[in-house]
């Protein structure tokens, strides 16, 4: 395999692209819809600019396509300063007040309430600084860290172990379509745009431009039909709605699609039903949806069990498989000359970025929070040890199913066990996954997709690291200054900005429920006991080679059972009509580009529909 560089001039407009025009309309979305479109508006401009090309007689390569398409992702992905006007809400919100945390917020958490930053509504004030400067700094420590470990198990799982990663190659099809065109693969990706785009119609256009909502968004939810007809108390079950997750379905295994049916099932749907006769779901309500029973089931019972099953996922496979972890290291000890072109690091330099990052974040977190340190050993926990155990099996979830293993609240559940008394811990950069104040972080699971899609487009993967390091900078910068150019424009949150003014003052509830330690939710003995009956699934499946994934059975205990209904549904038709339509061979060579077709024409009409909405809805920020 030859890998050349993909970084040239050509595909560095795409970062600029990104960084300037396309960064501001990601933030808005952020802010009105409460969801990113980066993922569909790369599909649009990734076209626009192959088609540019083309018709200027110089066309991209393929290494070239998939660093624009990269690039542009990681240069627009702008929405990391919202998090400092959810911070300063936080600080000036009646519901943070009623809980007796606003005042006490240190002041690299938000500026005083008596800052002026709060009437000026700007971001460019001397009172930020703390903050800022706290911000940048745990990013880059969470950067560092996820380097590493990201590199680490993309050696594991790309190079050694060699997982199918389904929405990788997905993505590279739809590159490698768009670049070399060839006929038949061709007229499949252009006929199956036409398809998304028809679809994407329906589901987005129609509700954003006319308000009409043509296809249940984001799923069909039954739950009221189980409850008020067929008398299934607790049981939840639905129908997701995106062409994502039926696309998956035709591209994961057969048998990952069904244990993931299967896991959702035993979850969401049987367990839930159990849970509530057994009384372990005390604030279950009446006429529930599937989110809102999700969460409070995980918060009343799910969420120490599903911990454990998540916990057996990343031991057990190196309990049984061990070679896998010793192939990789001995493989990042002394490079192959192959490992060495495609550009992998050398194990020390991984080892080494990810000791410095997560143990940076311990010891930034001491310097802020000094009263915590007889419990020094909570951080470690939460950050350089669990944070390895998530990101293995959860690399391992993207690398198998194409999605990511959710794992809600470890961080405040953990913290809730502490004697520690002050506010400051709760927002402290700890390196791990965190759904409060703190700064988000923990995505090295991310790189393994990265890194096989370079490997399927023969990209370099120095190629990669230069576009990462030049898109994130520019990210930024510009995000700072996009960031309170809006905040300018209009209040945050406000009408003007309607996911602010809806999702805020909920996620400002939970805050000072966390905060104030009123919620509880790990226990032991449920924690230990998902454990065993996960290493007992695992090694089951393992030793009698079973037709069963158990990483697939835990993405679906972990996730919206929606999710699940809708892969299980796509495997179904993969299986049983698309097959028969194509060929079995045939099919199976032009799946990928059929989805990475489908996922494109959706993701143009989303696009389009956001850059309307935008247009049409800054007119209610203007003085006339």
């Amino acid at each position: 395999m030859r890998y050349k560089e993909g970084l040239t001039p050509r595909s560095f407009l795409a970062i600029i692209y990104g960084a300037f025009i396309l960064q501001p309309i990601i933030i808005f979305t952020l802010l009105y819809a409460g969801a990113s479109i980066i993922g569909a508006v790369q599909y649009l401009v990734i076209l626009v600019f192959t088609e540019i090309a083309r018709l200027y007689g110089s066309r991209l390569t393929k290494q070239e396509v998939f660093i624009a398409f990269y690039g542009l992702g990681a240069a627009a992905s702008g929405g990391v300063f919202i998090s400092l006007l959810f911070k300063g809400y936080l600080r000036t919100s009646s519901i943070t007040r009623a809980f007796g945390i606003a005042d006490k917020l240190p002041v690299w958490v938000a500026p005083p309430s008596s800052s002026e930053v709060y009437f000026i509504r700007t971001l460019f004030h001397p009172d930020w600084l703390p903050a800022l400067s706290i911000l940048l700094l745990g990013m880059l420590f969470f950067i560092i860290a996820d380097l590493g470990i990201g590199m680490l198990v993309a050696q594991m799982y790309v190079e050694v172990e060699k997982l199918p990663f389904p929405l990788a190659q997905v993505s590279a099809q739809a590159i490698i379509t768009l670049t070399e065109r060839p006929a038949e693969r061709l007229r499949i990706f252009v006929f199956s745009i036409i398809i998304g785009m028809i679809y994407g119609v329906l589901l987005y256009a129609i509700p954003i431009v006319g308000g009409i909502q043509a296809i249940p968004y984001p799923w069909a939810d039954a739950n009221e039909f189980l409850e008020t007809k067929l008398g299934l108390y607790g049981a939840s079950f639905g129908v997701a709605t995106d062409l994502v997750f039926f696309a998956t379905g035709f591209v994961i295994p057969f048998t990952v699609a069904v244990s993931q049916f299967i896991g959702a099932m035993t979850v969401w749907f049987i367990g839930n039903m159990v849970i509530l006769k057994m009384g372990l779901w005390p604030s279950w309500l009446p006429g529930m949806k599937i989110q809102l029973a999700a969460l409070r089931s995980a918060l009343d019972f799910w969420a120490s069990p599903t911990l454990g099953l998540i916990v057996a996922a990343a031991v057990m496979p190196l309990i049984l498989h061990p070679r896998y972890l010793s192939s990789s290291i001995k493989s990042l000890s002394k490079l192959t000359g192959s490992s060495r072109e495609a550009g992998f690091l050398p194990l020390w330099i991984l080892l080494a970025l990810y000791i410095v990052g997560s143990f940076g974040s311990v010891g930034l977190t001491l310097y802020l929070v000094p009263g915590f340190m007889p419990y020094w050993w909570t951080l470690i926990l939460l950050g350089p040890i669990w944070s390895f155990i998530y990101i293995l099996v959860s690399a391992r979830s993207i690398g198998e199913t194409g999605y990511q293993l959710p794992v809600p609240y470890f961080r405040e559940g953990l913290l809730v066990f502490v004697p520690y008394k002050g506010v400051d811990i709760w927002f402290a950069p700890i390196y791990t996954p965190t759904v409060i104040g703190g700064i988000s972080s923990v995505s090295g699971q991310g790189w393994a997709s990265t890194v096989k899609i370079a490997e399927l487009t023969e990209t370099k993967i120095s190629s990669v690291l230069k576009t990462w390091i030049i898109a994130t900078a520019l990210a930024i910068v510009m995000s700072y200054i996009y960031t309170s150019a809006f905040w300018m424009l209009a209040p945050v949150p406000s009408s003007y900005y309607p996911a602010t003014i809806i999702n805020w003052p909920i996620s400002a509830m939970y805050t000072g429920l966390w905060v104030s330690k009123k919620l509880v939710i790990f226990r032991p003995t449920t924690l230990v006991s998902g454990f065993i009956i996960g290493s007992i699934l695992f090694a089951i499946q393992d030793l009698l080679h079973l037709p069963f994934s158990y990483v697939g059975f835990v993405i679906g205990a972990a996730n919206f059972i929606p999710i699940s209904v809708s892969t299980f549904i796509g495997a179904l038709i993969d299986r049983t009509l698309l097959v028969k339509i194509f060929g079995k061979e045939k099919w199976r060579n032009l799946k990928s580009v059929a989805v990475a077709g489908l996922l494109s024409g959706e993701g143009i009409i989303l696009g389009f529909s956001a850059i309307w909405m935008i247009i049409t809805k800054s007119a209610w920020i203007l003085p006339y």
